[in-house]
């Protein structure tokens, strides 16, 4: 138990925290806001904290902040999106040039499967595709954006290349990427950013090498990130276009419906982003985003949520799995027992977190609940979108009270650390230091 607190796990968690704190005092300062508004303390902690767990949530118009303050929040996306590299770099490379069993076993359950003895050899991996992405994704996004007579072309399309690829969600327009609804090429780059910050750097990797390499295959995690990724993108721009072709996409022609319906499928799992304000959308909707966002994107990504892996794992168990040993077959390969125990696990604790934080904000917002200036939905959409750190809502960010704030603060902390808050809150058993053996015993379920 002692080496769950002492070591990275609370190194990791602890860089998150000090950077949203050096992050709310960047954005305090005057070259961070327009002249005459001023940003509240616990504000710019909350558009800190969003940046750097990558959720996209504001309790604040964001025309608030100067281009200075951009800069600051596109740093603390890159920063806080790819948070282990950093933390790779701080508590790993300085003290040792090497990575130890207990941190190597951080690092393969947060973000890289095959970890060898060298950081600087992930470093250099993940630093290579996230700079030339972006680089490649603001380049693409240039023309579009100056045709659209945006004066400050250049700047919008790098930030909003970052908090693209960072799944950050954070736009420099008042109406995140509204006034793009019908700007079929922008909405489609901005979407093939997501999805690769989203899939994850192992099966950007994977699939780089195989298109290199012939020989070279695609392991059984790739396979099951693009297949259950693609999945969710279709099934999503179906039901979005199915639910809301008469409703939220009834004044846009076909081709423009289906760009936005496919849009709002892929924005809605990982980033954040809105072409269509959430609001416009029917509640059945509104249903299956949460859903949407409570799955999140792949392992090793920069996304949040239970991630897509861990879904489409537990229904292949129910349905095709090996109930006498727990595994479960897919592509010709056994899935062991311990990865269902490990998604079982993640479902649950996650679920548990977000019951909590909708059981607080109906406490601290009651007054509000009872005045019908809120409903318990839009409480329960806001906290799984700080969960999930999409950064959607209905509206209601600005108007929480300051306890209201703190909760999903520590909503959107759980989500963006993911297992590491888990853990801490959580810790389980250690089954290797278990002396006593007990008797087996059945029980009846279902």
């Amino acid at each position: 138990m002692k080496n769950r607190f002492s070591t990275g796990n609370m190194q990791l968690f602890s860089y998150f925290l000090i950077l949203s704190l050096l992050g709310s005092f960047l954005l305090q300062l005057p070259q961070a806001y327009v002249s005459g508004t001023p940003v509240p303390w616990l504000d710019s902690f909350f558009t800190g904290v969003s940046a750097v767990c990558v959720t996209g949530l504001s309790t604040i118009d964001m025309r608030v902040y100067t281009k200075v303050g951009f800069v600051f929040i596109a740093l603390l996306i890159e920063f806080g999106g790819l948070g282990l590299l950093t933390y790779i770099s701080l508590f790993m490379i300085i003290p040792s040039q090497k990575i130890s069993l207990v941190n190597r076993r951080l690092v393969k359950d947060f973000f890289i499967d095959n970890v060898n003895n060298n950081p600087t050899s992930i470093i250099r991996i993940i630093l290579i595709y996230t700079l030339t992405i972006q680089l490649i994704g603001a380049v693409c996004l240039m023309p579009f954006l100056r045709s659209y007579g945006i004066e400050s072309w250049i700047f919008d399309s790098c930030f909003l290349s970052i908090s693209a690829f960072c799944n950050a969600g954070f736009s420099v327009y008042y109406d995140s990427l509204a006034r793009f609804n019908n700007a079929i090429p922008i909405n489609m780059i901005i979407s093939i950013l997501i999805v690769l910050g989203g899939i994850g750097f192992v099966v950007l990797q994977n699939c780089f090498q195989s298109a290199i390499h012939k020989k070279k295959h695609l392991t059984t995690h790739t396979r099951l990130v693009l297949l259950s990724t693609l999945i969710l993108i279709v099934v999503g721009a179906v039901v979005y276009m199915g639910s809301d072709y008469d409703a939220a996409l009834t004044k846009l022609p076909f081709k423009e419906s289906l760009s936005a319906a496919l849009f709002e499928s892929i924005t809605t799992r990982t980033c954040g982003f809105e072409t269509i304000p959430q609001q416009s959308f029917s509640h059945f909707s509104w249903t299956f985003t949460i859903f949407l966002m409570f799955v999140g994107g792949s392992p090793g990504s920069i996304a949040g949520g239970i991630k897509t892996t861990t879904l489409f794992v537990l229904l292949l168990f129910a349905f095709r799995g090996d109930q006498n040993t727990g595994s479960v077959i897919f592509n010709k390969r056994t899935i062991p027992a311990q990865i269902i125990l490990k998604a079982t696990s993640i479902v649950i604790k996650s679920i548990a977190v977000i019951t909590v934080g909708i059981f607080l904000l109906c406490f601290t917002q009651i007054q509000s609940l009872i005045n019908g200036d809120m409903t318990i939905f839009e409480l329960m959409f806001e906290t799984v979108s700080a969960f999930g750190t999409v950064g959607l809502s209905m509206g209601i960010t600005g108007a929480l009270t300051t306890a209201s704030k703190i909760i999903i603060i520590f909503v959107m902390f759980a989500g963006r650390t993911a297992f590491v808050t888990m853990t801490i809150l959580f810790p389980g058993q250690d089954s290797s230091k278990e002396i006593i053996r007990y008797p087996r015993s059945d029980i009846l379920t279902g």
